[in-house]
């Protein structure tokens, strides 16, 4: 997980902004602009999403950015960005990130002179070409995704070290993006393409790396880790309360004994819970279909030994 990718997912959004009004997008400083075909986007909605996604790779080619970011997970992030964006903007006519960036991005001059095939680039067109390719899910699945990478973004731009983070700071973005996550995972079902959970394995791979970063930069322990992480505060009668989650001074036992306090409730971490929804979801799809040719092959058998009962009649 990476702190400068998030910086850069976030200044793409500051520059493409949907005006509510107009429901058109509008350019917020020069970065997203520079890369209109024939440098004039007018009002083209599509013109202006294909430059302001050429500025989010070409950003990663000019700058000596985070040299353990694989390319692969640039193209990613840059593609959910563009799904969302998309997505933003429901009547745009794409149903699909191959059809859009057939029409709107392989067509821009400034994405082939800027995005090539050179190898020695951090990013380049034969990896964003097979990313989006292999990319067999809706517009409206992509954004989600966005939606939940972006929550956790905000949990990890907590843990810089210039705003002096604190164990129990990131308790509201875990949760978001942990119920978005839950969405996510509720919605995988056998009809869904298999980007999909992929998806879903490359965030919580990116949740683990959190952990750890959180872990080493934060929190010490491992109990606080998962208590900040896992902690909701939720009301219990001081009788059921622990002494050190309801200090003396303010409830003593012997005299308020139906005062309220939070209590902690972590008894296991996030990264888990992620890790075996996969594990579960995957294997549930996968024994469905082995059922479904089971009992398929068991009736044809059914059929057979029963004509030849007849046959012997």
């Amino acid at each position: 997980m990476s702190i400068k990718l998030c910086d850069v997912i976030d200044l793409m959004d500051r520059g493409l902004v949907l005006d509510q009004n107009s429901k058109n997008y509008t350019f917020i400083g020069s970065l997203t602009e520079m890369h209109c075909p024939d440098n004039n986007c007018g009002n083209d909605d599509n013109k202006k999403i294909s430059s302001a996604f050429i500025a989010f790779l070409n950003y990663f080619n000019n700058t000596g950015i985070d040299e353990n970011l694989e390319s692969d997970k640039i193209a990613e992030s840059a593609i959910l960005w563009l799904g969302h964006k998309l997505n933003q903007k429901a009547e745009n006519g794409t149903t699909t990130l191959k059809d859009f960036y057939n029409n709107h991005i392989e067509t821009n001059s400034h994405y082939n002179k800027k995005i090539t095939t050179n190898s020695s680039n951090k990013i380049n067109k034969d990896v964003i070409e097979k990313k989006i390719k292999s990319m067999n899910i809706g517009i409206k699945d992509i954004s989600n995704f966005y939606d939940t990478f972006k929550s956790l973004c905000n949990m990890d731009s907590e843990l810089d070290p210039k705003k002096k983070p604190q164990c129990n700071k990131c308790l509201k973005n875990a949760g978001e993006f942990y119920e978005k996550y839950e969405k996510l995972k509720n919605a995988l079902d056998i009809n869904k393409g298999s980007s999909y959970l992929q998806l879903l394995s490359s965030l919580s791979n990116d949740y683990n790396k959190f952990k750890e970063k959180y872990k080493k930069d934060v929190c010490n322990d491992i109990e606080s880790f998962e208590s900040c992480l896992r902690s909701s505060s939720t009301k219990s009668p001081v009788t059921n309360c622990p002494m050190t989650n309801c200090p003396a001074t303010e409830c003593p036992a012997t005299e308020c004994p139906t005062t309220e306090c939070p209590v902690k409730e972590c008894p296991v971490t996030k990264s888990t819970l992620i890790t075996i929804v996969i594990i579960f979801v995957a294997s549930s799809i996968l024994l469905g279909v082995s059922y479904k040719y089971s009992l398929f092959g068991f009736r044809k058998r059914s059929q057979k030994q029963h004509l030849r009962e007849k046959l012997k009649k």
